[in-house]
């Protein structure tokens, strides 16, 4: 079980994205949570609520993308499993 006490421990580029309108996981929750988190970036997608990946999947994949750009993760894909250039 993982407690808010080992959130320090993440290393991974992490990536906390929701909605600007999300009732329940709040742009203010993402921000506590993301100062937990060592380098941690936040995301908060304007007009949109809980369901963003479903309701809005252009914009939440475009999110995704500049973020393993900007981080370099991108890099690690290989050349037949690229994911350059792909927005649903």
């Amino acid at each position: 079980m993982y407690r808010a006490e080992d959130l320090g421990d993440i290393r991974a580029p992490t990536l906390i994205a929701t909605g600007e309108l999300d009732p329940g996981s709040t742009p203010e929750m993402a921000r506590e949570l993301a100062m937990r988190i060592s380098g941690a970036e936040v995301a908060i997608l304007p007009d949109q609520r809980h369901m963003m990946p479903v309701e809005s999947p252009r914009l939440v994949n475009q999110v995704l993308l500049d973020f393993f750009e900007k981080t370099g993760l991108d890099k690690l894909a290989t050349a037949h499993n690229s994911i350059k250039g792909i927005v649903a």
